[in-house]
């Protein structure tokens, strides 16, 4: 059976829903390949590389998806270490005989963030950070861009997929699966 890891942080564990709900879980069940989940919640792409060896590496998956950044810029790092990290972590999995899927960042709904959360995570730069990384990402060769599912629809629709704005609910968890299960089957 080929394996899937899916790296990241929030996004990717699952943030608020229950790990049933969480795509990656999804993507496990409804597939024919084994979907592992390795997001961690308030994770940076810096700490990505701390676990890289161990949880990555030794694992040996088949692929491996990364959609991770949102919490460097919470933090408020610059792109360019989230992208210096995605990029080495990239490299140093292929190098390895890893492929790797990157994915863009789901979108921010700021009219939904509450404002306390707003202001500890520094919405209006990550923001403006999140959209340049994503464009970074579309511009790879090795890129998933799931965002998209989420920026194409009204934003009505948008705003049903969210639990605060910035965490997808179980439905948000659906769509991403349901966009992303055809382009990982077709990668693996």
């Amino acid at each position: 059976m080929k394996k899937l890891i899916c790296m990241g942080d929030s996004m990717v564990f699952g943030f608020g829903v229950r790990r049933s709900e969480c795509w990656v879980s999804l993507l496990h069940e409804t597939s024919g390949f084994a979907a592992v989940n390795r997001g961690v919640n308030g994770e940076t792409t810096s700490d990505l590389l701390r676990r890289f060896e161990n949880q990555i590496l030794e694992a040996r998956p088949d692929l491996l998806l990364i959609m991770a950044g949102s919490n460097d810029f919470f933090q408020g790092e610059r792109i360019t270490r989230a992208e210096n990290n995605l990029i080495y972590l990239t490299r140093r999995a292929q190098a390895e005989g890893i492929r790797v899927l990157l994915s863009t960042i789901t979108p921010y709904l700021p009219e939904l963030v509450p404002p306390l959360l707003a202001e500890s995570i520094r919405l209006p730069e990550a923001l403006v950070q999140r959209e340049a990384l994503n464009e970074r990402i579309r511009s790879r060769a090795e890129c998933i861009d799931t965002a998209s599912c989420i920026e194409s629809l009204p934003r009505a629709e948008q705003a049903a997929l969210y639990l605060d704005g910035v965490h997808l609910n179980a439905a948000g968890h659906r769509t991403v699966a349901g966009f992303l299960l055809p382009q990982i089957c077709k990668a693996l």
